[in-house]
């Protein structure tokens, strides 16, 4: 009888490749029924029509009903801001970072009263008190000693804050008393409490006839004067309420149209990639088995350029890592790693948050034992340039925004370089001189002529200045490198 031999065979996978979201698109056309997403999607990359498409929708319907929370929560954004551009531009703020609008929302059954709730909170805000009536019932009596006070010295300003306080008494709307009541108590120029005549001495004493009821004035009135600033402060506090749920019923409603827009299309867009891969790993009912089929495919996980990560990216993440850390005592050889310098963080645009490094590097050594690998010396960088860098970012004002920094050196000693700072282009002339209220020398036939648009050419010229120099330095056959490294400068693909 002849022996059966078996072997165990491996399939060797190649390494994977992929931008976050080319990996988040994947993700979604492997499991669109269970990520809920439209199958065979397609990714937009412009959203600029999209997005005035859903404001014109968002309008057409405060249009409609008038007397409803869209129309209203526009009604307010419009008198806050003082113009229909900015208005529309604070909206469509909060579309650029619906992101962490769902983040944020995303516990609440409805997401506008969630956000109202945590705000109210944040404020502390009790919109059961009126805080100018409270005021004026609180202070009335001390009020009413200052005006005494100031009406037995009787010089001109303490009679024009006598005439105020009257003003204020006998005004029904205690916002409007607020109001007139204020300069009789704080500076105009910074809402500190008036000092001027406000001390004990011998005038003040001879004025009001008797230390004692000169201690009670000056009491009196600076603690009329608190209670005055903690009011404005609990009345902005209130308006900022009032702004912030504006804001977020007509960001809300613009987001759920630009959604709605892009669904009729089959479309998604970056945002969707990222919050959409997330929801289908860490919320969905199918979480677990996706998470499952991914960490079999995954052995080794490299994330290059971390400071470019944004909140949603990490999130993105954490359920990959999870996995590995859970699987960590098993037969498979695993590792992760991270590279990122915050110092070269550029997308910020796209929400990227150069201090998400840290907090990942305390995951991983909390869950995964890893180790933390600084490196300080450049390998590709002349002196020059690390002495500038040095000088940059161990400066206060990038210290604010960036982990300690560590000054770098170099392995390159031997490197010649040089820095140079071009000047910064500056406006035309004829930007400065020119008169906005110009009166056209003709009239501009809209369907025959499109809008001007003014443009900024700034950067542009800048641009064309480093070109320049960049130029100079080929036809100068500048040398770049040394040894065997060395080359005359040219151009190329990095």
């Amino acid at each position: 009888m002849r022996g059966a031999c078996t072997r165990r065979c491996w399939r060797r996978r190649a390494p994977r490749v992929a931008t976050f979201h080319a990996f988040c698109q994947e993700l979604l056309t492997r499991f669109p029924v269970e990520a809920g997403v439209p199958p065979g999607f397609e990714l937009t990359e412009t959203q600029g029509v999209l997005a005035d498409t859903a404001w014109d929708a968002l309008c057409a319907e405060a249009a409609d009903a008038p007397g409803g929370a869209v129309a209203a929560a526009l009604e307010h954004l419009f008198a806050w801001a003082g113009t229909y551009e900015t208005a529309r531009a604070a909206v469509m703020a909060l579309l650029a970072r619906r992101a962490d609008w769902w983040a944020w929302t995303e516990d609440g059954d409805d997401p506008v009263a969630f956000a109202c709730d945590d705000l109210r909170a944040f404020l502390d805000v009790d919109e059961t008190q009126e805080p100018a009536a409270g005021f004026l019932a609180a202070q009335r009596e001390p009020i009413a000693r200052v005006r005494e006070a100031l009406a037995a010295r009787a010089n001109k300003g303490d009679l024009a804050h006598v005439e105020a306080i009257d003003a204020a008494l006998a005004t029904a709307d205690p916002g409007e008393a607020l109001e007139t009541i204020t300069p009789a108590f704080l500076r105009k120029t910074d809402g500190l409490p008036i000092e001027q005549g406000r001390k004990v001495n011998n005038p003040l004493v001879k004025a009001l006839g008797g230390e004692g009821r000169a201690q009670q004035f000056v009491a009196d009135h600076f603690a009329v004067a608190e209670a005055l600033q903690l009011t404005h402060d609990a009345l902005l506090r209130r308006d900022n309420l009032a702004l912030g749920r504006a804001w977020y019923a007509a960001g809300h409603r613009l987001v759920e149209h630009f959604q709605a827009l892009k669904h009729e299309q089959r479309l998604l867009d970056f945002t969707d990639l990222e919050w959409q891969a997330w929801r289908l790993l860490n919320t969905s009912d199918h979480a677990e088995w996706v998470q499952y089929k991914l960490d079999a495919r995954i052995d080794h996980l490299l994330v290059d350029e971390f400071q470019d990560t944004n909140p949603s990216q990490w999130r993105l993440l954490r359920p990959l890592l999870a996995e590995l850390a859970a699987g960590a005592a098993d037969e498979r050889a695993r590792t992760v790693f991270l590279v990122g310098d915050p110092k070269q963080s550029i997308y910020r645009f796209r929400r990227a948050d150069p201090r998400l490094q840290d907090d990942a590097s305390r995951w991983l050594q909390e869950h995964l034992d890893a180790v933390a690998v600084e490196l300080h010396a450049s390998r590709r960088s002349a002196a020059p340039i690390i002495e500038l860098v040095n000088r940059v970012f161990d400066g206060a004002r990038v210290a604010t925004s960036l982990p300690a920094f560590t000054a770098h050196d170099t392995v390159r000693t031997d490197l010649w370089g040089r820095v140079e700072l071009l000047p910064p282009s500056l406006p035309d002339a004829d930007d400065e001189d020119a008169d906005d209220d110009a009166i056209p020398e003709r009239l501009r036939d809209p369907l025959t002529e499109p809008t001007p648009i003014e443009r900024d050419e700034r950067f542009h010229r800048e641009g064309l200045a480093i070109a320049e120099r960049l130029g100079a330095l080929i036809d100068a056959g500048t040398s770049i490198g040394s040894g065997d490294d060395g080359a005359r400068a040219r151009l190329g693909r990095a």
